[in-house]
């Protein structure tokens, strides 16, 4: 059930209530709009101080810094640029030497029978060898392997497989150590 509310005040008194209302809701959103304003120029104002505090805070680390490293301190820090520029020689001395062993890495590329399969190649261009280490399935694809390593007497020499790697019959893991000529290294 629905309640009809019935006004009895005359029209021009209905149309005055009318009008107080909509100027207290237009004077509430007046407030609320300035009450909003100030909040946010307050949070603004929070802000920039808390910022400045950081900023001063920041700057005093900063010259706190500057006089650390003017001070004899700083030779910790020179050692440690020191050795980083060493470590930067080295790079760049084992990146000169890539191409090289690119070369190295065809030329042995080719030689491994199918089945066998390689686990890890290590390559010392100082003392020009490698040592190559896998697994076979068969001793004679080892065999092969290794006769195809002592017949490529261009870019190989030295093949050192040691005799007990072929013992067995199947699942022969083997090493083998070789060393580069000079002119596959050129």
């Amino acid at each position: 059930m629905s309640r009809k509310t019935i006004n009895l005040l005359p029209k021009y008194r209905l149309t005055d209530l009318n009008q107080e209302m909509i100027f207290h809701r237009l004077l509430s959103v007046v407030w609320l709009t300035v009450f909003s304003f100030v909040l946010v120029i307050g949070v603004q104002v929070y802000a920039q101080f808390l910022l400045q505090g950081q900023l001063t805070s920041q700057q005093g680390e900063l010259d706190q810094l500057k006089q650390q490293v003017s001070k004899k301190e700083n030779s910790e820090l020179k050692s440690k640029i020191k050795n980083i520029n060493n470590l930067i020689a080295d790079y760049k001395n084992m990146t000169a030497a890539v191409p090289k062993l690119s070369k190295v890495l065809t030329a042995f590329s080719a030689l491994p029978p199918d089945s066998v399969s390689i686990n890890s190649i290590t390559i010392d261009p100082i003392k020009k060898t490698v040592m190559v280490s896998g697994f076979s399935p068969t001793r004679e694809a080892v065999l092969a392997f290794y006769n195809a390593l002592q017949n490529d007497g261009a870019e190989f020499d030295n093949v050192d497989y040691p005799l007990q790697h072929i013992v067995k019959a199947t699942d022969v893991p083997f090493q083998f150590t070789f060393t580069i000529k000079d002119e596959l290294l050129k």
